[in-house]
């Protein structure tokens, strides 16, 4: 049997092909390979720029979930204006094939998300926005197709009530497929291709006898594909007994640690305007890499994160608790969690 992190690492693989083609150009291949390049070489200060943008457009969440790492997070909470994310998208957009629109937070209670999407892709770069679908309420479905958003994931932990309620505050899941479904009938009233549509079902110990229920209701529903994830935790009450369903690293498949691709081929800014390590920083006082006034770049590459990385080429990552607790230290880009 296939572990569900390899079949995730082959369809990511595959949209990662998808989208360089569909936005790629000639500056883009060659900061990609030279980004690759100083990667493998483990250079701390960088001539190459990310490839990939995770923007945070809010910090608002009301699903509860119990081990995000939002619970952790210090920063105000706030929503990024339509102007702010304009700035930001500007500074990246000649390096940048994917951008992501969720981080520690809910996008679709930030009302300006689609229009900040079809500016990205109107910067030819492709969009992904994952999103747990209680709020759709308070957009046009059309809006989604119109802001020519290329993925779209709907992330659940249950089919049922009582399945969907463990690992979450919110337990309305008759709500979310409910919304799945208007999306997925509007895809087809407007004969629109993308965005595709992609249902994440996160598979914990209590959950995993519906892997069979989910990929039923995924082909009634008409979904373009779907997702079974590991859970990123290590507590023994969410993990499920067969290994195949979690992370290699929790179950002792990978023996050594390797430098982090984040720190090289992406970078996580915040609704601030500020930059954090990776997509698993808690967001705390120690967490933030740079002023927030300062350009994306010069944060990108100033002393916090070049000494970052040569902790990581050194792996001396001992007082770096984010990076000792991570339950995805496998080096490459397939591998992350996008």
């Amino acid at each position: 049997m296939m572990r569900i992190e390899t079949r995730l690492v082959i369809k990511r693989f595959m949209l990662a092909v998808f989208f360089a083609l569909r936005y790629g150009g000639l500056r883009k291949l060659i900061n990609l390979i030279y980004n690759e390049y100083e990667r493998r070489r483990m250079v701390p200060s960088l001539k190459s720029r990310p490839y990939f943008i995770k923007l945070q457009v809010s910090n608002y969440c009301e699903a509860g979930c119990k081990y995000c790492i939002r619970n952790y997070a210090q920063a105000p909470f706030q929503m990024l204006s339509y102007e702010k994310a304009m700035a930001i998208i500007d500074q990246v957009c000649e390096n940048t094939y994917l951008m992501a629109f969720h981080y520690s937070g809910e996008s679709l209670m930030n009302k300006d998300i689609f229009k900040i999407v079809q500016y990205a892709h109107n910067c030819n770069i492709a969009t992904y926005l994952s999103t747990n679908l209680l709020h759709l309420s308070d957009f046009k479905i059309s809006e989604i197709f119109e802001s020519g958003l290329d993925l779209l994931t709907i992330s659940i932990d249950g089919i049922s009530q009582e399945t969907y309620g463990v690992y979450r505050e919110q337990k309305n899941i008759k709500l979310i497929l409910n919304n799945m479904q208007k999306i997925i009938a509007e895809k087809k009233r407007m004969r629109r291709r993308f965005p595709l549509v992609n249902l994440q079902y996160l598979v914990m110990n209590h959950n995993v006898y519906e892997i069979e229920l989910v990929k039923k209701l995924g082909r009634e529903y008409g979904v373009d594909m779907i997702d079974f994830k590991p859970i990123g935790t290590k507590d023994k009450a969410f993990l499920p007994k067969n290994k195949e369903y979690v992370r290699a690293s929790i179950v002792g498949l990978v023996k050594k640690r390797m430098p982090c691709w984040w720190l090289w081929g992406a970078a996580v800014v915040l609704n601030s305007g500020s930059i954090v390590p990776c997509c698993m920083a808690t967001v705390r006082e120690d967490d933030y890499l740079a002023d927030s006034k300062e350009l994306l770049y010069i944060q990108y590459n100033n002393e916090q994160m070049r000494k970052l990385r040569e902790k990581h080429s050194q792996n001396n990552l001992h007082n770096i608790k984010y990076c000792v607790d991570c339950p995805i230290p496998y080096g490459a880009m397939l591998n992350q969690t996008i």
